[in-house]
């Protein structure tokens, strides 16, 4: 037969259980955020895929490949992934209004250069 002590009981062991596992994921957790607070505080670079760079500045990806290409922005290789540290592209974007305002003169150029020399593909290069 059950009674509400045993129903009592057993509702407070499963409470405690599901307590501590909160618990144990909250230190764990607490603990990622303070080693990466202290990797912060160190000052070690972040670095961005092309594509996280890219959504950053409001460009595509080919846009960010672009610019370390022509040496606009440095780019770090891991293998072969481009990798960006987040504080140059930032200096990069607030000394350069026009990184994130659409085509670049170099662009204009490349575009201008495709329509004199009759090249095709104008369609892919205007956007």
């Amino acid at each position: 037969m059950v009674t509400p002590g045993l129903i009592d009981a057993a509702i407070r062991d499963v409470v405690r259980e599901e307590n501590r596992e909160i618990r144990d994921m909250l230190k764990s957790l607490l603990d990622m955020l303070r080693k990466d607070h202290a990797q912060a505080a160190t000052g070690s670079p972040r670095y961005l895929s092309a594509d996280a760079a890219a959504q950053l500045a409001g460009v595509k990806a080919q846009t960010i490949q672009r610019w370390v290409r022509r040496g606009d922005l440095r780019g770090y290789y891991a293998g072969r992934v481009l990798r960006i540290r987040l504080d140059e592209l930032e200096r990069y974007l607030a000394r350069t209004p026009q990184a994130s305002a659409g085509a670049t003169d170099a662009d204009l150029d490349d575009l201008a250069l495709a329509i004199l020399h009759g090249k095709k593909g104008l369609k892919r290069m205007a956007k």
